[in-house]
């Protein structure tokens, strides 16, 4: 198998001498062992990370806690088509998925959503979870997406306004469609990805949809919504009562006195 993405850190062994070689040499053994127990004949492996700063400080041990990321092992089909969870630079998958995959869809956004996808449709082998942090997940100014802090105040800052989200949808109907122009996937496959796009339809059209129009597709957005967790579903459910609930927040801030002021 291969890493998808970037570069394993492995942290320097302790201990000299004969006998810390030996044990660290056993050790190595039943780790990879039980590494290849993990996978199976999965196409995808996902494991942990550590996540650190631009001078390689730790930030946090583990980024599937940092994030309170939606890990699941097996075919989490229907979650991964709404949302991407699985960290390229920490997946190794099988050459076989890779030969299955290319060429890459113009639209896919993300080359590790589409892997993850592939592998949790009906006839993929589904994705292996490692729960062991085999790479540094490195923060810095020029991170193309990064690594996000789950906690409410940090999912507070971050939140896109309605025009953001309006197009984030619409990306997002393009990179279903893109999928379904491949002969990749089964009736129940392509039955829940039309479903996707209809949702993501409505909701890219949330700018311009009443409100009666926005409240019946809530118990379809919640469906999506849930298995990522309270601080998403209280999300979802803000955005499709109150859509410019963003925008209003950053305007109000904008006239809240700096700390120098006060």
């Amino acid at each position: 198998m291969r890493s998808a993405v970037g570069r394993t850190r492995v942290p320097p062994p302790g201990g000299r001498g004969g006998a810390g070689v030996r044990a660290r040499g056993e050790k190595s053994a039943c780790d990879a062992h039980q590494r290849r127990s993990v996978a199976g004949e999965q196409p995808t492996i996902w494991a942990d990370s550590c996540s650190t700063c631009e001078n390689d400080d730790m930030i946090a041990p583990s980024m599937w806690k940092h994030q309170r990321l939606a890990v699941t092992a097996g075919k989490p089909f229907h979650e991964l088509l709404y949302v991407n969870f699985v960290t390229g630079c920490a997946t190794m998958v099988r050459r076989r998925l890779v030969q299955t995959a290319l060429p890459f869809p113009n639209d896919c956004i993300m080359h590790d959503w589409w892997l993850s996808v592939l592998s949790a449709r009906t006839s993929g082998g589904g994705i292996a979870l490692l729960p062991e942090p085999l790479t540094h997940y490195r923060q810095h100014g020029a991170n193309v997406v990064g690594a996000h802090d789950g906690r409410l105040a940090a999912s507070i800052r971050r939140a896109p306004t309605l025009q953001a989200r309006c197009t984030w949808y619409h990306q997002n109907m393009r990179r279903i469609e893109g999928y379904l122009a491949r002969p990749l996937w089964d009736d129940d496959d392509r039955r829940l990805m039309l479903k996707t796009i209809s949702l993501f339809s409505v909701m890219a059209r949330d700018d311009t949809n009443n409100f009666i129009t926005r409240l019946a597709s809530l118990p379809q957005r919640l469906r999506y919504a849930l298995p990522f967790g309270g601080i998403h579903t209280a999300a979802i459910v803000t955005f499709a009562i109150i859509p410019r609930a963003v925008d209003w927040l950053r305007r109000l801030s904008s006239h809240w006195p700096s700390s120098n002021e006060i």
